[in-house]
């Protein structure tokens, strides 16, 4: 992670540019990724079925607010063990459940 407020800055237009589109603003970017029938795992495809999709719309908001956040961490001038324990735990979830859910080639396990 970036430690200078000017690099911290870059990181996050990039976040924030990388979630341009319909989809991240009204909340389906994951639904609609779980209805790609190519990257979709057997977990993806029972989840999509079975969750409801106002869980959908709340996980891709969350993910901005998360992607956001992960940006200006480095820069928070006070409680630096707190936010980096959080962001180690957010990671943690955020790529265990992309792993969970879809199949990203030779990003994903197995």
């Amino acid at each position: 992670m970036p430690r200078h407020p000017a690099t911290a800055r870059g990181h996050l237009l990039v976040q924030l540019l990388a979630q341009v589109g319909e989809t991240w603003h009204d909340g389906t970017a994951i639904h609609y990724v779980l209805w790609q029938e190519r990257i979709v795992t057997s977990f993806g495809l029972w989840a999509r079925e079975h969750l409801p999709f106002a869980l959908w719309k709340a996980l891709t908001r969350g993910t901005l607010v998360f992607e956001v956040g992960d940006a200006v961490r480095p820069a928070l001038p006070v409680l630096r063990h707190w936010a980096r324990g959080l962001a180690i735990v957010g990671l943690t979830a955020f790529h265990g459940g992309i792993a969970l859910l879809i199949n990203l080639g030779i990003f994903s396990p197995g």
